[in-house]
């Protein structure tokens, strides 16, 4: 026996005559019961299309809902609810009072459409039922128990986002000219902040759109968006290109996935180096440096007017061989075979009273290749 389709009801034929024992006879034929009911209810197929469709899509306020039935129904009722919280297993709870929706119209074939619009940001549910008459059908999930909303979830849903990305840098403050700064739109990926139950501190984000888009890009006026590399859906990388000393001011015009756009700036900025410092005492000390110093003379390292008498190290590339200098008392400079201050020598300096040497350490650019160092 065939299946019926959703709409038919049974029908039964007879081959032969049945008879009964008292001899009442039903002859041949089709036959038809004025009790035989529809009972089975219509499919309903709900699609939810924004600025995306498919699973949960994103719009910026209003989303086309598609009804499609696989009988002939009466129009359907669609309900829209906010999620305004979560439960303990990132449920959604479906807020209490629904939305208004126009009542769907016929666009095709068993096919109604409406067009809801959002009266902000946020995780909606909608909800569908019709009926054929007798049973009533439904697409959705109605949200008296809380909503799965999770990848496999039933549930019909859809999001809200009416607002364009703004970005930040990391960091927003150097010293290095050539820094790697990265641009984040971090707040694009948390826009649908919810409670977890009735929290006022614990929120959970059910937004989850964080791709975006950049339009324009500059750098003090000057064009750099094909500069930029993509870390993540909303997060790009900036290779500082040797700025100066200064405030440096980036504009970004960028756009995300619902097709909000927005510009914003931020000021870079660029500092002088801190320099080191180490505290020298009165009398011998044994020092080193970290690196070597971006001046390497041992006069600007310890210029006349420092306390510092005298400076000696020893050299194990050539054994036997110390290098020292010494204040001279006429000129005031430090002179001797030793030129220079690396990072690579301790020091012993004789200092006449306590004080601090401040120096600029050398350090590679953060575009060198470093390599370990030989080790015979």
């Amino acid at each position: 026996v065939p299946a019926l389709e959703p709409g038919e009801t049974p029908k039964v034929e007879l081959v032969g005559e049945v008879a009964d024992p008292a001899g009442n006879i039903l002859d041949s034929g089709v036959k038809e019961s004025d009790e035989t009911e529809d009972g089975i209810a219509p499919t309903l197929t709900v699609t939810l299309t924004g600025v995306t469709s498919g699973a949960r899509p994103v719009t910026d306020s209003k989303v086309v809902i598609t009804i499609e039935t696989d009988e002939n129904t009466a129009n359907p009722d669609v309900m829209v609810h906010e999620i305004t919280s979560v439960d303990a297993d990132g449920n959604g709870i479906l807020k209490t009072t629904k939305h208004n929706v126009p009542t769907p119209k016929v666009k095709g074939t068993r096919t109604y459409e409406t067009t809801f619009t959002a009266a902000g940001p946020g995780l909606y549910n909608v909800y569908a039922t019709a009926t054929d008459g007798s049973n009533p059908g439904a697409a959705g999930v109605d949200g008296t128990d809380p909503v799965d909303l999770s990848g496999d979830t039933s549930a019909l849903l859809f999001e809200v986002d009416d607002a364009g990305p703004t970005f930040t840098l990391d960091p927003a403050s150097s010293d290095d000219p050539n820094a790697f700064i990265r641009i984040n739109f971090s707040d694009e990926a948390n826009e649908n902040p919810v409670p977890v139950g009735t929290s006022t501190t614990e929120m959970v984000d059910v937004d989850s759109y964080a791709m975006v888009t950049i339009v324009s890009a500059t750098l003090a006026g000057d064009d750099i968006s094909g500069s930029l590399e993509r870390l993540s859906d909303n997060s790009f990388l900036l290779v500082a290109p040797n700025l100066e000393i200064g405030e440096h001011k980036i504009e970004i015009e960028a756009e995300d996935t619902a097709g909000n756009s927005a510009t914003s700036d931020v000021d870079l900025e660029i500092t002088e180096r801190k320099p080191f410092v180490l505290s020298i005492r009165a009398g011998v000390s044994l020092i080193s440096f970290p690196g070597d110093p971006l001046d390497p003379d041992i006069n600007s390292v310890f210029p006349a007017d420092h306390p510092v008498q005298e400076v000696v190290t020893y050299n194990p590339t050539q054994p036997g061989l110390w290098f020292a200098a010494k204040r001279d008392a006429t000129t005031g400079l430090l002179d001797g075979n030793l030129p220079n201050v690396s990072g690579g020598n301790a020091y012993l300096v004789r200092s006449n009273s306590t004080r601090d040497v401040e120096v600029i350490i050398d350090r590679p650019s953060s575009h060198d290749l470093l390599t370990p160092p030989q080790i015979d």
